[in-house]
């Protein structure tokens, strides 16, 4: 009589336990989907304190359904100068660009550098105007329909990562490279046998490195190097004939009195 009494009350019990498992399950597993990014020092660390921003900053998962919106989160910073390093592949032959690159807002300096005919090649970028100039000579002309730096120096942008079919996209993880901590994309083998392969710095938010295969041949391969994310030297967007259009200290200072 006893044991039939109690029966129900054990039940009850062993279900209570089986639902608090499932809760912390179930907690551990969404714990796992999202990992906060590691602080550089703990002097950093002491001074997000205040700052909500900051203090909840998160990487989700990237696998090939969510690697281009963790991609559309990222931003490049406002001012930056950095070295891009650009070689290209031919059947029997191949080519290297370097290019130095500066960025002040809206503005854009490339000097660009190509081998074997080391032809040097200057442009100062706007949102409305390029000024284009080669070698020294003190000439320059003007185009009123202005290109992307990423176009010019033909390296892939976020519109175009962000263009790729879901379907297309083989690999997409969190990887190293050279101490950097890059988003990694590489895509599935097209038609010709092409693939892809995109780094992007989850600090920088700028894509560090990109390689274009067909099968073990690489065609195309850009590196970054040198980046620097403080100002940017104030003679970067003057003309060969002294015209200053831009002086990103005046820049720095205006935003300091803001």
């Amino acid at each position: 009589m006893k044991r039939k009494k109690y029966a129900p009350v054990a039940a009850a019990f062993a279900a209570l336990i089986l639902l608090v498992l499932i809760l912390l399950v179930q907690g551990n597993l969404n714990h796992a989907a999202k990992v906060v990014l590691p602080d550089e020092d703990a002097t950093e660390e002491n001074n997000t304190s205040g700052n909500p921003e900051k203090e909840q900053i998160y990487r989700i998962e990237i696998r090939p359904e969510t690697v281009q919106r963790a991609i559309e989160t990222l931003s490049r910073p406002e001012n930056y100068s950095c070295r891009i390093t650009i070689e290209r592949y031919f059947a029997e032959d191949s080519a290297t660009t370097d290019a130095q690159v500066s960025v002040a807002g809206p503005w854009t300096r490339i000097d660009l550098s190509q081998s074997p005919n080391h032809t040097e090649r200057h442009e100062i970028i706007s949102e409305d105007r390029c000024y284009i100039w080669y070698d020294d000579n003190g000439k320059y002309f003007t185009a009123k329909e202005p290109f992307s730096a990423d176009e010019e120096l033909g390296i892939p942008t976020y519109e175009h990562i962000l263009r790729y079919p879901i379907a297309e996209i083989a690999v997409a993880d969190y990887r190293l490279l050279n101490t950097q901590e890059c988003i990694y994309v590489e895509t599935a083998p097209d038609d010709a046998g092409y693939v892809e392969r995109c780094y992007v710095n989850v600090q920088s938010g700028l894509l560090c490195a990109a390689e274009r295969m067909q099968g073990s041949a690489v065609i195309y391969r850009m590196a970054m190097s040198n980046l620097d994310t403080g100002n940017v030297d104030e003679q970067a967007f003057t003309l060969p004939d002294g015209t200053v259009l831009f002086d990103p200290q005046t820049q720095s200072d205006d935003a300091k009195k803001d």
